[in-house]
């Protein structure tokens, strides 16, 4: 019955998901052919508050503020599909996700997407490039980078966080500009990615933690920076799930020279 009852659930909130896109998409598509962030940013919120209080299960925030001066390189665990929409509920600021190309190709919403977001083939250098240099431009105009360091969900060792990429921390490091982890403890429990299509009950959770400076760290310093930022996540999934998978404490850990004295304090 439980199992039955989850695949009810999902099947709601995906249509529920899908209805709600439909009807904002023209509002999307005037907002992208007039260049109207603002408008994109609000519209956006809107569609996430549809969303999850249609389905229920209104978004929780806790930690630090959501309101974040200036430009950053937010860094998010990645356990299930839902992280992309939860994410865009918890930032009031405009906002840009940095994803596998493969959600261009969904219709319509791959046309908001793309738009709206980086897309990154990462079989292609070429994409890579293209990447990087838009991803460098929505710093210099003061947005959030929305970016999943692990670079893609691992079911398998859910709750839990895999290898981490530089990518993130590179462009911080690179631009100057601070880190904010956010844990997501639950989501690979409400929409797992584990090819059984069922939903389970529970409220989504952001825990928002404060800025990691990166002024005067190098390239050398990103090791630490990767350390600290898996520590983060690593607590949190214990203190919420009450455990993390055994798989979590032996792999994926980073090494690397310690940090000087000056930025042993970041």
């Amino acid at each position: 019955m439980k199992f039955f009852l989850g695949r009810a659930h999902l099947a709601v909130c995906g249509l529920w998901f899908v209805v709600t896109f439909l009807v904002l998409f023209p509002f999307f598509w005037v907002c992208i052919a007039l260049n109207w962030r603002r408008g994109i940013v609000a519209i956006n919120y809107l569609w996430t508050i549809l969303f999850f209080y249609g389905c229920l299960i209104p978004v929780r925030k806790v930690g630090a503020s959501r309101r974040i001066d200036g430009a950053a390189v937010v860094v998010a665990n990645h356990g299930s599909y839902l992280d992309i929409p939860v994410l865009t509920d918890v930032f009031e600021q405009d906002h840009v996700f940095m994803g596998k190309s493969s959600l261009g190709k969904i219709p319509l919403f791959g046309y908001m997407y793309r738009s709206l977001h980086i897309l990154v083939d990462r079989a292609d250098r070429l994409s890579k490039k293209r990447s990087l240099r838009r991803a460098t431009r929505a710093l210099r105009e003061g947005k959030l980078l929305i970016m999943f360091p692990e670079g893609t969900i691992r079911p398998e060792i859910q709750p839990g966080v895999g290898p981490f990429k530089d990518g993130a921390f590179h462009l911080a490091v690179a631009m100057q500009v601070p880190l904010v982890p956010v844990t997501l403890p639950f989501d690979w429990q409400i929409l797992p990615d584990d090819g059984t299509f069922t939903a389970h009950y529970k409220r989504p959770l952001a825990v928002v933690h404060p800025p990691i400076p990166t002024m005067g760290l190098t390239d050398a310093d990103i090791p630490q920076l990767k350390e600290r930022v898996r520590a983060i996540f690593m607590a949190d999934l214990e203190v919420y799930n009450g455990h993390v998978h055994e798989s979590n404490r032996a792999n994926g850990r980073e090494s690397g020279p310690p940090l000087s004295p000056a930025r042993r304090a970041v």
